[in-house]
């Protein structure tokens, strides 16, 4: 499973929200999970859609993929990607917790707060992948 939200904002009328998208994987992950980041996500799977493109930009994104069915806590796995990334200073923010790998980066203006940038798209994923 791809997962994906990003904050937009359209460059038309300055609107800003968060586009969420879930994809299923066509093929085995590899066993560097955190390759599978910078792959074709899958299938399109679900949506949601504050900002409709084109003619956005993208202020901040949370990538995570994993297997298309897992078990357990994914906000267990969502905390220690936060715990661990706390640590690095530089974006974007990769780090593999439990079977999961995250990826996560943000313009200048939410870098110092992008855990709570993190949080926030995070919380979008969720309500897309429990609809």
């Amino acid at each position: 499973m791809f997962l994906t939200a990003q904050r937009v904002v359209c460059l038309k009328d300055g609107a800003q929200g968060i586009n969420s998208f879930c994809y299923v994987h066509e093929k085995a992950l590899p066993k560097a999970i955190e390759k599978a980041l910078d792959e074709p996500p899958g299938i399109l799977n679900k949506t949601k859609i504050m900002i409709p493109p084109p003619g956005n930009r993208i202020r901040s994104f949370l990538d995570m993929v994993g297997p298309d069915h897992w078990e357990g806590d994914l906000k267990t796995n969502f905390e220690e990607f936060l715990r661990l990334a706390q640590a690095m200073d530089v974006f974007p923010k990769i780090v593999v917790a439990g079977n999961w790998a995250f990826k996560m980066d943000c313009d200048d203006l939410l870098a110092t707060v992008w855990d709570r940038e993190a949080q926030v798209l995070f919380s979008s994923l969720q309500a897309l992948i429990h609809n």
